[in-house]
């Protein structure tokens, strides 16, 4: 009697560590597709950030460009033309 007692505590007690390691591992990945989701977003903010500070320093290159060749630079003479 007590040793069937024993059995049954013994094969409780490991259906209930059983139980919460099987948990425990389904939160580890649901825990982990949420991360993986997140640095998805972060990754995909990044790169709307990065191309849109990308064109607008092309743009900002070429209208600089457009600039400068519809207004050429004064010519200054250096300190030995002065004189």
């Amino acid at each position: 009697m007590q040793q069937s007692l024993l059995d049954l505590h013994s094969r409780t007690l490991l259906a209930t560590v059983a139980l919460t390691v099987y948990r425990q591992m389904a939160l580890n990945r649901q825990l982990d597709d949420e991360i993986k989701e997140l640095v998805r977003d972060r990754m995909r903010a990044w790169r709307i950030r990065l191309e849109y500070y990308t064109t607008s320093a092309e743009a900002g290159e070429r209208e600089s460009a457009q600039i400068d060749a519809e207004e050429p630079l004064p010519n200054i003479p250096r300190k030995k033309d002065r004189r």
